[in-house]
């Protein structure tokens, strides 16, 4: 049915571009000769092909995030200033779920827009160093993200997962691995 409609408009259509060309050396059964060729087996594949590649064109999804990564200028910015620990999951099977209410420590990360930063566990300094941002590809969705680099090698590295105004999500990227979380004062 549908080979049906294509063929009678081809005809149409046919017929009016030398109606409206003045050609009147065609006549209405040379466009029909015309039209049917051009439906011929070869073309009609062609032309499902091309209908497909422009359908999955229109059709794909799109998406409204900026696919343009932040800059290490504004990762800094917004990492600079005192980040609590909130808590760590993650490990084998899932097996830790680290509160500061569970295991009785209060961690605080201090980012300053210099490069330094300062580890504080219950009040008391822990650690102190400087850090940098590196990008690597991360194993769990294989994307592009911004990892700290601590220049104190006991302090674990630790790649963003996400940041967003007040909340942090960092993880230590290896399988089977911990994401923490962190609120910014």
């Amino acid at each position: 049915m549908g080979e049906v409609f294509i063929q009678k408009w081809l005809n149409r259509e046919i017929g009016r571009f030398f109606l409206q060309k003045k050609l009147t050396i065609f006549t209405a059964s040379k466009a029909a000769f015309y039209s049917k060729m051009c439906l011929s087996k070869n073309t009609r594949m062609k032309t499902l092909y091309a209908l497909a590649i422009v359908c999955s064109m229109l059709f794909s999804s799109c998406n409204k995030k900026s696919d343009v990564a932040p800059t290490h200028n504004a990762i800094t910015e917004g990492l600079t200033g005192t980040w609590k620990w909130v808590k760590t999951d993650g490990c084998i099977a899932n097996s830790i779920h680290d509160t500061p209410a569970s295991t009785g420590k209060h961690i605080e990360l201090h980012f300053s827009n210099n490069g330094g930063y300062v580890i504080y566990t219950n009040a008391a300094l822990t650690s102190q160093g400087t850090y940098s941002l590196s990008t690597g590809t991360c194993i769990h969705d294989h994307t592009s993200k911004t990892i700290i680099d601590f220049s104190v090698t006991t302090d674990n590295d630790m790649m963003i997962e996400r940041m967003e105004n007040f909340s942090l999500e960092t993880s230590d990227n290896v399988y089977d691995g911990t994401l923490s979380m962190y609120n910014k004062n």
